[in-house]
């Protein structure tokens, strides 16, 4: 029994204090419990879905009350884990839960369960669990969703890919140490595949390869260009001249080819096929080498 007091709080000595949030949709882990006695008259304790609980009514970040209501294992027949009753002030919904499963996280150990939900004074928002500090691991068989930024000062290990959706996409493998930033691209594609047949301008699309085959077929001049690589991405080209045509090549938007003096076009004569390497600086492909091969 509740012992009154007049100044010190010891009214509410015996009420319920503890209090939980839910971090994810608890319908399914929010139950009824009532008994009944079967034709060996033998009472039989059945734990049900509450009615009318929804993904809806019973939301990640909902918090429950304590109502002071317990059910232990062999005390309460059909009971094999520790409960405990809990209410929801916003649904009005009240059952019990297992305060102990995987949906749910201590909200606050010392605060009367009459007083609404918290705001942080500071920033006016509505508090959620408190924060942790451990020196101990930290285990979880679930999701790991962190909407702020994320500070691992040791190794990460990754067994099964990893995305990061701002930037690259690192498929498993990939060591990144002290804060490096990997920028390269290396795709090995066959989609990097163009034909020349009086094409004004032919561009390269980086973000599908890096290495691209332009078949020459006519000896119409065009121009060269680059879209969507990368810094550091190094790019490939190989234009293929078995026909003899003799087309001129201008370097075009993305690109910066051979210097001496000025952009040197390449200008094919007879059977002779070309290469070029490239380097992305900056926004454009920065040509580093052209060899010449006769013949092929």
């Amino acid at each position: 029994m509740a012992t009154i007091g007049r100044i010190n709080g010891a009214s509410f000595n015996n009420t319920p204090r503890l209090l939980y949030i839910a971090t994810a949709a608890f319908n399914d882990y929010f139950y009824s419990y009532s008994t009944s006695i079967n034709a060996q008259l033998v009472t039989v304790g059945t734990l049900s879905a509450v009615t009318d609980a929804t993904p809806g009514n019973c939301p990640a970040g909902r918090v429950l009350r304590e109502n002071g209501r317990k059910l232990y294992p062999d005390a309460n027949p059909g009971i094999t884990t520790y409960m405990v009753g809990v209410y929801d002030a916003q649904s009005l919904l009240s059952g019990f839960i297992d305060p102990n499963a995987q949906v749910f996280q201590i909200y606050n150990t010392d605060k009367p369960t009459y007083l609404s939900d918290g705001v942080e004074p500071t920033l006016g928002t509505t508090d959620r669990g408190p924060s942790i500090f451990t020196r101990g691991n930290v285990l979880g068989a679930g999701s790991l969703d962190i909407s702020g930024s994320a500070h691992i000062y040791g190794s990460t290990r990754v067994d099964n890919g990893l995305t990061v959706y701002n930037g690259s996409q690192i498929n498993g493998g990939q060591s990144v140490n002290d804060g490096q930033t990997v920028y390269s691209r290396f795709i090995l594609a066959t989609s990097g595949i163009y034909t020349q047949n009086g094409t004004n301008t032919i561009t390269l699309d980086c973000s599908i390869s890096n290495i691209f085959v332009i078949t020459i077929n006519s000896n119409s001049n065009f121009t060269l260009a680059a879209s969507n690589m990368i810094a550091g991405q190094m790019v490939y080209v190989l234009y293929a001249n078995s026909g003899g045509n003799t087309p001129t090549v201008t370097m075009g938007t993305g690109i910066r080819g051979y210097y001496s003096g000025s952009e040197q076009p390449i200008t094919f004569s007879g059977t002779l096929s070309i290469t070029q390497q490239f380097m992305t600086f900056s926004t454009n492909l920065c040509e580093l080498s052209r060899m010449f091969i006769a013949g092929s």
